[in-house]
């Protein structure tokens, strides 16, 4: 296998006739000149690494890690994959392109990516990789986001979902109470969804009127299976907000109570059997 090499990016040969005659790279201008490439997190791209003559050299792609100790990973030497991760493959294409795929873009993938021929000393050319990640949120009037709401039994729940960061041309936003799709698997009247479509993401509001006890549970807003955000909708039936508490804090100490009933009864034990244990 190639090893890795630790260099910096190599700058053009002066030579011409060992760039014409040796491997050497047909995008001559990203030689010594990093591309920066920005995608959208959930995307699959390619990586393209057009090379000429290669003769026996090898091509490698590697990953080199921004943040942190600056490591290198090798993803690919020649058409094997070495990474464990299945996103990432080398998909050759006829004639010269060593292209490196990676489906199902995610945030973490953001790097510095390497194509290596194994010259010595190694030819590069380096691309930089940004990784746009929407962020989805249910969000108060201020804008804060939120873990749980309280709505009163017979009253309208009204929850606003926050998406930005990605382009809703291609992206659509679901509201779901537990795992029914609102306006989809519901059966019931009274459910509305208004969507303020943006250059950059969208405003969604999601209505459902005279909401009883059923209503309550989990309520998520997403634009795909990556992107998602559940709160917990609580509906009163004239309990009041102090009143739920108290019982949640009842029910904490009755648990623990029970729970220190059983290690003083276990305590107890110990005590009259240690003489016994002592004598034998």
């Amino acid at each position: 296998m190639n090893e890795v090499h630790e260099h910096i990016v190599l700058m053009p040969e002066s030579s011409s006739k060992q760039v014409r005659y040796g491997p050497h790279f047909e995008d001559v201008q990203r030689v010594g000149q990093p591309t920066n490439l920005t995608v959208q997190a959930g995307s699959s791209i390619h990586l393209n690494c057009r090379i000429s003559l290669l003769q026996d050299k090898t091509v490698s792609w590697v990953r080199r890690n921004v943040q942190g100790e600056n490591a290198l990973d090798l993803l690919t030497v020649g058409l094997h994959t070495y990474t464990g991760d299945k996103r990432y493959k080398m998909e050759f294409q006829y004639p010269h392109n060593w292209r490196l795929k990676i489906t199902n873009v995610k945030k973490d993938d953001e790097a510095s990516y390497e194509c290596q021929i194994s010259t010595h000393p190694p030819r590069v050319i380096q691309i930089n990789l940004h990784v746009n990640a929407p962020k989805v949120m249910i969000v108060d009037e201020f804008g804060d986001p939120l873990q749980e709401k309280y709505y009163e039994i017979d009253s309208t729940l009204q929850l606003s979902c926050m998406v930005r960061n990605v382009a809703m041309s291609s992206s659509v936003v679901f509201w779901k109470h537990g795992e029914d799709v609102l306006n989809y698997d519901v059966t019931r009247g009274g459910v509305s969804v208004k969507t303020e479509l943006m250059d950059d993401g969208a405003n969604s509001t999601l209505f459902i009127a005279k909401i009883n006890k059923s209503d309550s549970g989990n309520y998520s807003c997403s634009i795909n299976e990556y992107q998602n955000y559940t709160i917990m909708v609580h509906i009163l039936n004239g309990e009041s907000f102090a009143e739920l508490h108290h019982g949640s804090a009842n029910s904490w100490y009755s648990a623990n109570y029970q729970l220190l009933l059983i290690n003083l009864i276990l305590l107890i034990k110990l005590i009259l059997c240690w003489p016994i244990i002592n004598d034998r």
